[in-house]
């Protein structure tokens, strides 16, 4: 099972009616018994009852099998309109045929129904796509090196090493590594358990209660043309072993990436230059760059959190007597950056030193070129001496 999670499509009534009828009675096939137990019948499958289907699904009358959850979250999840694009490509590579207009949810079903198994490696390399929020962490070392390849056998050599430090720590040796390539360069997915979590539950009208270890996921990435490590982690702690771990098994070097060694991004740009900072007009593929808000403390005012946010928020720093105040110490800011052809618009939290919230793909990439041409990602050479970085910078 990919992740613990909500169902969102699939155990919508309409949204089951909306799968072809035979299709849908073939991807149930396999819990004919346990569903017609529950009253309800595969035929004549035009005539399925969605209704109660539904409820089943959502465990309103009892946990439905744990191999029909596990494919029925998969095709929820994989069928949200983000990857339709990749659900669509993976069903050409199998051959499989539908129509020009079906909908996403149809096409995770036959896909599910042919190779379960090709659906569940999609699910594991779109995870990568939505770690936004990561800490950047400086390779320590000169030039640009490039990392050894992520084979079967060094996948198996991150694990051990990885469990061998959870193992240290009095956590389970419950991790499991993924390689995903990103379009930054090869990374790897961590599954692992989370912290453990009791659940008050109600079964044959008696109250008990049952510990539940959920599934989780980190993620580290290497940066190839910044040479920076990129990190997302539920403490400082996992930070530290994966950097380590990261470093011995791509660079032969346990000690390449440092936290807190280097920092990696800073907001002087808005101090020095204002709203020219954001200037995008030598970056093909942006349509414009927005402020969205910037907190500051207020030295004037020990220290006091301020926050200017749209719709004016250069007029709002103009208020303190200049674009931005020496008594004001910038730590945080969100930008709105809308991409050509894209209908959405994105958002890059900055929170210097290390630290971005930002899609990691394509448009990502554009996006992590703006920010160091504008000066927000500070060019690699650099460290906190030579980049002259002042306590501002500093969250």
């Amino acid at each position: 099972m990919p992740k613990t999670h909500r169902l969102r499509r699939i155990a919508n009534p309409s949204t089951l009616r909306s799968i072809e009828p035979r299709l849908r009675s073939s991807f149930l096939k396999p819990y004919e018994a346990w569903l017609a137990a529950r009253g309800v019948k595969l035929a004549p499958a035009a005539k399925l009852d969605c209704d109660r289907l539904s409820i089943l699904l959502l465990g309103l009358d009892g946990d439905p099998p744990a191999e029909l959850l596990d494919v029925v979250c998969l095709v929820d999840d994989i069928s949200a309109d983000r990857h339709e694009e990749k659900l669509r490509a993976l069903a050409k590579k199998l051959k499989i045929r539908y129509q020009a207009d079906a909908p996403n949810i149809d096409i995770a079903v036959r896909i599910a129904i042919k190779d379960a198994a090709a659906l569940y490696e999609l699910h594991t390399t779109t995870l990568g796509d939505r770690f936004k929020t990561v800490d950047r962490i400086a390779a320590l070392c000169t030039g640009i090196p490039t990392p050894h390849a992520i084979t079967p056998a060094m996948k198996s050599r991150i694990e051990d090493l990885l469990n061998g430090v959870f193992e240290a720590k009095g956590r389970d040796r419950s991790a499991v590594v993924v390689p995903i390539e990103l379009p930054i360069g090869p990374g790897v997915l961590i599954s692992r358990g989370d912290t453990m979590k009791r659940q008050s539950i109600v079964e044959a009208q008696r109250r008990s209660t049952m510990l539940l270890r959920p599934e989780t996921f980190d993620f580290v990435c290497w940066d190839q043309e910044n040479a920076d490590l990129l990190v997302r982690s539920q403490t400082k702690g996992d930070l530290e072993a994966y950097c380590q771990v990261m470093g011995l098994c791509l660079f032969d070097d346990k000690f390449m990436f440092m936290p807190q060694s280097t920092h990696r991004y800073t907001l002087s740009p808005v101090r020095e230059h204002g709203p020219a900072c954001l200037s995008y007009a030598a970056y093909e593929g942006i349509e414009w760059v927005e402020l969205d808000w910037l907190e500051a403390r207020d030295q004037s005012l020990d220290g006091t959190p301020v926050r200017v946010g749209q719709p004016r928020p250069w007029e709002a720093l103009a208020q303190y007597g200049s674009t931005l105040s020496s008594s004001l110490d910038p730590f945080r800011m969100v930008l709105k950056v809308k991409i050509i052809g894209e209908k959405r618009e994105r958002r890059v939290r900055l929170v210097p030193p290390y630290r971005i919230e930002c899609e990691l793909d394509d448009v990502g990439i554009l996006i992590s070129h703006f920010l160091k041409g504008a000066g927000f990602l500070l060019p690699r050479p650099e460290t906190p001496d030579e980049s002259k970085l002042t306590l501002w910078d500093f969250r």
